[in-house]
């Protein structure tokens, strides 16, 4: 999981049962809250991350204490996810879930995530690595960053959005 934002939780709720956008706009939100919070980090220092290399793949591993509220980033690429252990509330476009670990789901094109972790929980994220970037150097992970994630849901190419929009319906 990628974290663009990542605060000790505090409460929030959602009044009525929102639409797409209307979620989105809610996350978005909650990480400019975030974002002016004093003390605010957009690293986790509580969170401990793991990169993982094999030919043409990466993972990222991260262990989120019980808790913690993090804002992940927009992803460009459907990828696998795995919750080796914990338990989450999760936030996305699509609505809310709660996942309980040993858990493995699909994110799909687009997705960007409010999550709080309810137990200690470790994360992982595998995603394609097809020029074999190393993430333990800091330009590879740099370029690597790049080819994961979207600064903005208006970056996706018109090729993920087409996927997007169909995945999102």
């Amino acid at each position: 999981m990628s974290v663009i934002a990542c605060l000790p939780a505090y409460s929030f709720t959602l009044t009525k049962e929102p639409d797409q956008l209307e979620r989105r706009q809610k996350i978005a939100q909650l990480e400019n809250v975030m974002l002016q919070t004093e003390g605010f980090s957009t690293e986790c220092p509580d969170c401990p991350v793991t990169h993982f290399k094999a030919p043409g793949m990466y993972a990222r591993q991260m262990l989120i204490p019980k808790g913690q509220l993090i804002i992940g980033k927009i992803h460009k690429h459907a990828h696998l996810n795995h919750i080796t252990y914990g338990y989450v509330r999760v936030e996305t476009e699509h609505g809310p879930m709660e996942i309980k670990g040993p858990h493995t789901f699909t994110s799909q094109i687009g997705t960007k995530r409010a999550v709080l972790a309810l137990e200690d929980t470790l994360w992982t994220t595998y995603h394609l690595n097809p020029n074999d970037l190393d993430p333990e150097n800091e330009d590879d992970m740099k370029q690597l960053e790049a080819e994961i994630i979207a600064k903005s849901y208006d970056e996706l190419t018109a090729s993920h959005k087409d996927v997007y929009l169909e995945v999102s319906k």
